[in-house]
């Protein structure tokens, strides 16, 4: 069993850290989650209308394997409370805005990334507590430490309301522009860049004001090393089972193994910032955890990019054309995509522009050139 044993000369100066810390992630979670809200277009919300299951099979993987790995690894490795409850807050966290640069890095179905990110968010109001009740309460209730609470409410109004706030300022800023930008695409980088700059500034501190971070054992580090490669081959072996297309096994895949540990930071950092000892411990899971994280989205995503992507088929499209009794055509477009799969649906010549071979020769079939050179094929037929 591992516990922290801070040296008498760095534990005053790693509780200031770790209360700035504390003080610090309330604004970044906000701006992280207002970027998360602007990165939601019409345009996801419609790919995605079409891939409900995979919207599902992402929720499972986020909320249903990750916090159960996280207790499993407590158990298992027999950790103590506050260690524990780093770790499983680690797993029950919601899925990091950074998954979305990563899908889109690995050529994956960014859409659904985006979608899935703002609905685990938004989930997670109610089941980030669920889980803790359920994983936390039920095993270490009988240790004297426990979770605030108020401190949980508080991280999670913090991402829920921003990114509520990014989805309508998304939506309703369509003219307005500041230096060539609409707002919500200021919102985007700026937060983005936030996180990601707290992350590295999270890592710093780690290393300076906790020297003893390296001396952890391997029943810590060996965990937190393989948490994210664990979480993303579960999404993508459930997404595999649900017969998603493979960019969006990529998608629920990095959704599911990328967590948003400056959540869990930040609810510790609330939660005993009274108590430097109980902080230092319950961090380091967390800690060495966003230290892993840097290193295995290197890797997965070179991986997904490089070695699987280039295996994905090529687009294909069927179009089929009906005739109705009246003469009209009603014509129906299946495209399958790298995307999503999407259905378009229009009716006779009243001014609608009809897919190309509806109301014209119905029993044609013809070869349409992809892009890159891939062959696309399209079948018009009476359906």
């Amino acid at each position: 069993m591992m516990t922290s044993t801070l040296s008498p000369s760095t534990e005053s100066e790693s509780c200031d850290t770790s209360l700035t810390i504390a003080y610090l992630s309330a604004p970044v979670i906000f701006f992280i989650s207002l970027a998360l809200g602007c990165t939601l277009s019409r345009d996801d919300v419609h790919a995605v209308a079409h891939q409900k299951r995979a919207v599902l099979i992402g929720w499972v993987s986020q909320f249903g394997f990750m916090p159960l790995i996280t207790y499993a690894i407590a158990r298992i490795f027999d950790y103590n409370a506050l260690l524990a409850i780093g770790c499983i807050l680690c797993g029950c966290a919601p899925g990091g805005t950074t998954s979305n640069v990563f899908t889109y890095w690995s050529r994956g179905n960014v859409a659904l990334s985006i979608v899935m990110s703002i609905a685990s968010t938004v989930c997670a109001f109610f089941m980030v507590p669920l889980c803790i009740l359920i994983y936390v309460e039920s095993t270490y209730h009988n240790d004297d430490v426990s979770i605030s609470y108020s401190s949980l409410a508080i991280s999670l109004l913090l991402i829920v309301v921003p990114c509520a706030g990014g989805v309508f300022l998304r939506f309703k800023n369509t003219k307005r522009k500041i230096r060539g930008r609409f707002l919500w695409e200021w919102c985007e980088s700026i937060g983005s860049a936030i996180g990601l700059l707290f992350i590295v500034v999270i890592l710093v501190f780690a290393f300076v004001t906790n020297a003893d971070l390296l001396d952890s054992g391997p029943d810590v580090w060996i965990p937190a090393l393989l948490l994210e490669p664990l979480g993303c081959g579960f999404g993508y072996m459930l997404a595999t089972l649900g017969r998603l297309d493979r960019r969006s096994r990529r998608a629920v895949s990095l959704e599911t193994g990328v967590q948003n540990y400056t959540f869990a930071i930040a609810v510790i950092s609330l939660t005993w910032k009274d108590d430097c000892d109980a902080q230092d411990t319950a961090l380091v899971f967390p800690y060495i955890a966003t230290i892993a994280y840097g290193i295995n989205s290197i890797w997965i995503c070179t991986f997904y990019r490089f070695y699987m992507a280039p295996n994905d088929p090529a687009p294909a499209a069927l179009v089929a054309a009906e005739e109705m009794s009246d003469g009209k055509m009603r014509c129906m477009l299946h495209v399958t995509d790298l995307d999503t799969i999407s259905v378009v649906r229009t009716r006779g010549n009243e001014g609608v522009p009809q897919p190309d071979g509806c109301g014209t020769d119905t029993h044609a079939s013809r070869e349409t050139p992809a892009r890159s050179g891939e062959g696309v094929e399209a079948r018009s037929s009476v359906v």
